[in-house]
């Protein structure tokens, strides 16, 4: 309990640092993470920003310092400390996401990972939190799906490029 107690006394300051999450029309990319896509909002060099200047092309960003994809308290996703609560269905091209160091940070300490490493996202990389959110974003759009694919088929693909999830050293 103390832990969870300090854990929100520390994130408390950080959500003045974060920028308001903005609904742009007609914007076709959606960003979505935690502070590695939030940070440098406020000199306009966050992801978000150099995307857009990069593009040309409006940007819906609902990233948010110190979110995570696995939540310690059900309060967290209502205070917008959840990952998949950014994200809101629509007709978009692209969403980019991150996520999962607050996870690690925060869950493990950054030893002894694995279980938590395990949750977010296997070693085949087709079950987990972040498999299961993926897959529900593209549900609506029937997007390829590497984890339907057979390993060899999903070895291949990722070895042209196509990557989904966690890389292995």
């Amino acid at each position: 309990m103390i832990r969870v107690f300090v854990l929100l006394l520390t994130l408390v300051p950080l959500w003045g640092c974060a920028k308001a999450v903005t609904d742009t029309p007609g914007a076709r990319i959606l960003l979505i993470g935690d502070s590695m896509m939030a940070s440098n909002a406020a000199t306009r060099q966050s992801v978000s920003n150099v995307i857009e200047a990069e593009l040309g092309a409006p940007i819906i960003d609902r990233a948010v310092v110190g979110v995570r994809f696995l939540s310690a308290l059900p309060i967290s996703g209502a205070l917008g400390l959840n990952i998949a609560k950014q994200y809101r269905a629509g007709q978009r091209d692209t969403v980019v996401l991150n996520g999962d160091g607050n996870d690690l940070l925060f869950g493990c300490g950054c030893g002894r990972c694995d279980g938590v490493l395990d949750r977010l996202i296997s070693p085949d990389q087709c079950a987990g939190t972040i498999p299961a959110f993926v897959a529900r974003m593209r549900q609506s759009r029937r997007a390829g799906d590497l984890c339907g694919l057979p390993a060899q088929s999903r070895h291949r693909l990722a070895g042209q490029g196509l990557r989904t999830g966690r890389q292995h050293a």
